[in-house]
């Protein structure tokens, strides 16, 4: 959710500096679902797994960044990506979708 994003060079939040208790509780859950601790550098955590979506707003030039860094780096494979381009064109779009680039240069 928007509303739970720390900037890259910020710190994890801490649930004890927020007013609402129900907001306070939500941070402490994510911490721990994530395994993480308050107020540790974001720049000190080791990224193992990330996720990588777009919305009707997505900006292609966004995409082309995540790509430039994700490259080398081991991915979820076809099984992920094709599974997500069948429920884009049909499912969730009513069956309205259409293709998409693959990042190896074939049509999803």
């Amino acid at each position: 959710s928007p509303q739970d994003t720390v900037n890259i060079e910020g710190k994890t939040p801490d649930p004890s500096t927020f007013d609402d208790p129900q907001r306070a509780a939500g941070v402490e859950r994510a911490l721990k679902y994530m395994g993480l601790e308050p107020n540790v550098p974001m720049e000190s955590i080791k990224i193992d797994k990330a996720f990588i979506g777009s919305c009707t707003n997505a900006r292609v030039e966004d995409v082309r960044l995540a790509a430039m860094v994700a490259k080398g780096k081991k991915s979820g494979g076809r099984r992920v990506r094709d599974g997500g381009a069948r429920e884009w064109a049909g499912e969730a779009a009513g069956g309205g979708g259409g293709p998409g680039r693959d990042p190896e240069g074939g049509w999803l």
